[in-house]
This record gives C-alpha cells, structure tokens and sequence, in this order.
C-alpha cells in the first residue's frame, strides 16, 4: 500500500493503479482501516476523468470480487454519489451489513432522512428509533432526537416532541440542536 503511495506521489499512476489492483485482490485484510481508506480514494483519484458514480461502482465491484476488507467505506462513498431510492437501498445495506462501522450511524441517519423528506414519517420514526438504540453515544443522537421530535409536533402528538426536545436540552445543553429546540 506504502509502495502505491508513493508511487500516486511522484505520478507514476498507471504503477500505483496496478499495485492498489493487486493489494485490492490479496492483501487488505492485512492492511489497517486507515491506510485502506486512503489507498481507495487514491485509486479513485487515478480515474479522476470519469464520473464519481463510476468509479467507486468499479471499486465496490472490485471489493466484493475479491472480498476484501473495507467494503464499508467503498459503500459509504459511492452511496454519496446516488441519490433518492437507489440511495436509501444502499444506505440500508451499511447499517444493516455493517452495523459495527464508523459509517453505520450516518448510513442510518441518511435513510431517516430519505423517509423523513417523503412522509413517510412511521418508517421515519422506526429508523430513528433504532439510531437512537444503537448508537447512543454517536454525535448524531441531537439532530435524531430534533428530528424525531418535529415528526411527533406534525403528529400532533406534543407528549412525544416533548421528550425528544427535553433530551436535548437536558443532556446535551450546548448543541446546536438545543438552540434550535
């Protein structure tokens, strides 16, 4: 990984891209999450003529060919470059594939969202829900209580935004989300 690198650094690219080809197929599981990350947005960068959307589809195909380590992370980037349903399909997959990954919250704060601007506030509230037992300590729990929290006032149900809006102010005083409340 160090050797495509450095390789990307003096612009020996087309070296660099066959390394990474080669790291991709047998070595990531050796390979630690940061360097890994940083090696596939190196290896995106070697194809910066194509569009995004492309270019990480190709690595996430690469990845799954050869189930290598960091699938997550190949996910979360092409599933920025979707938008609507596809993107709610794949934000759905990193929660529920990788519920342990740094990008799990956020895949899930993302789907809360998609139904959120729907409507589709039931599901909307199931999702959050779930964020808020699975990752209570994530930096997110302020905008998910909010968020909830305006879906109970539409609901009329002024009980339930009034929970959600006392968690914030009472556990997290200084958010921006408590302002807002």
């Amino acid at each position: 990984a160090y050797l495509a690198v450095s390789n990307m650094n003096i612009n020996n690219n087309s070296i660099a891209k066959k390394q990474i080809e080669t790291g991709i197929e047998k070595y990531t599981q050796n390979t630690d999450k940061e360097l890994l990350e940083r090696v596939y947005n190196l290896y995106a960068d070697t194809f910066n003529k194509r569009p995004k959307q492309e270019i990480w589809r190709n690595i996430l195909k690469k990845v799954s060919e050869f189930k290598a380590s960091g699938e997550d992370f190949v996910l979360y980037k092409y599933v920025q470059t979707l938008n609507g349903d596809r993107a709610a399909v794949i934000y759905n997959r990193i929660s529920k594939e990788y519920p342990k990954s740094d990008y799990a919250p956020e895949a899930l704060w993302q789907e809360f969202w998609f139904h959120y601007n729907r409507k589709n506030y039931s599901k909307a509230v199931k999702i959050g829900e779930k964020f808020l037992k699975d990752y209570p300590k994530s930096s997110a729990v302020p905008r998910q209580l909010f968020w909830l929290g305006k879906i109970a006032l539409k609901n009329n149900d002024k009980q339930g935004a009034n929970n959600y809006f006392s968690k914030i102010m009472n556990i997290y005083p200084d958010n921006y989300y408590a302002f807002r409340t």
